[in-house]
Parts: structure tokens; sequence; C-alpha cells
């Protein structure tokens, strides 16, 4: 399995330096071999998460976000744990912005397995931001900032914050981060 994986990994590899040096046809062609060796890994193996990841893989670079959807779903219902596997959901869940509800359970769920994950925080931030609780987004930049004023990632991200929203109710808080009545 692993050899095969490293075969998908190098046909796309390949299609892509193809795809910069415009020779289109070349690009489509291992574009094709590896979709073909992703389906066989996942028929051979169907138990593993990381054949049908690869198969996910190989669907959004040609551009098919549902069925790398599709893919990536399984890997992660194979393997919700695997932090590549929730990456790929979550990604391909973005893409298609096809169901929110299920995007900010996986990443929610995410952040409660890999507390510590700043990778993992950001992108639970901007999900947070664009599609779930802003209070919470609030909440989390603002006790970050007090805590390290030098961060200035979350400095500057906090500013935007306040910039960019109109109070609403949800939004004024207590310092301890409770509802102001």
């Amino acid at each position: 399995l692993k050899v095969m994986c490293y075969q998908v990994m190098l046909l796309l590899l390949r299609a892509d330096k193809f795809k910069a040096d415009d020779n289109l046809v070349e690009h489509e062609r291992l574009l094709g071999k590896a979709l073909e060796l992703g389906k066989s890994m996942t028929e051979k193996v169907p138990f593993s998460d990381e054949s049908w990841r690869m198969l996910g893989a190989v669907y959004s670079l040609m551009g098919n976000d549902l069925e790398a959807l599709a893919a990536n779903e399984e890997a992660y219902r194979i393997s919700p744990k695997a932090m590549k596997n929730i990456r790929g959901y979550v990604g391909s869940l973005l893409k298609t912005e096809s169901d929110i509800a299920r995007l900010l359970r996986v990443i929610r769920l995410a952040r409660s397995q890999f507390p510590n994950n700043s990778q993992l925080l950001e992108i639970w931030l901007d999900i947070e931001m664009n599609f779930g609780k802003r209070e919470e987004v609030y909440v989390h930049r603002r006790n970050q900032y007090l805590r390290k004023p030098s961060d200035r990632v979350n400095a500057i991200k906090l500013g935007l914050f306040y910039v960019n929203e109109t109070p609403t109710r949800e939004l004024i808080l207590n310092p301890d981060g409770s509802p102001v009545h």
C-alpha cells in the first residue's frame, strides 16, 4: 500500500510539473493514471484511510470536489483521529460548503482532540468566525490578547474583528465572557 501511495504522489507531482510547463495533455494523462491507481488502492484495501485520502487528493487536484469530499469523508470515517484525515475532510467540506453543520461538528471535535495544535486552532477560529459562534472567537482572541499582548497575529485579528463586526447582543460580554443582561 505504501508503494502505491508513493506512486500516486509521484504521479501527482509529475502532473503538476507538466501543468506548470503548459503541457496539459501530459498533465491530464498523469492525473488519469493517478486516478486509476487511487481507485485500485481503495478496491484492494477498502479499510485503509490512507488509500481513501490519496484518492481524495487526486480528485481534488482534478477539480472534482464532490468526489474528493466523498473520499475524504470515507478516510475520516475509518480513522477520525488522524490529523491528515481531519485536514482533508475539513478542507473538502470548506471547499464544497455542502454541509456547514457537519463542518462545525468536525472542526469542534478535532479541536477538542488536539487542543494544543496551533494550526487547528486558527482553522477553528476562522470557521467559527465565518459559519459558527462569532462570540467564541471574540472571547478567545480577547483572552489571548490579555494573556499575551505581544502575539501580533492575534492582536491583528482581534483588531480586524473590532473593525469589521457590528456590535450585536451576543457580542456584548462581561470580562469573563458571560453575556451582559
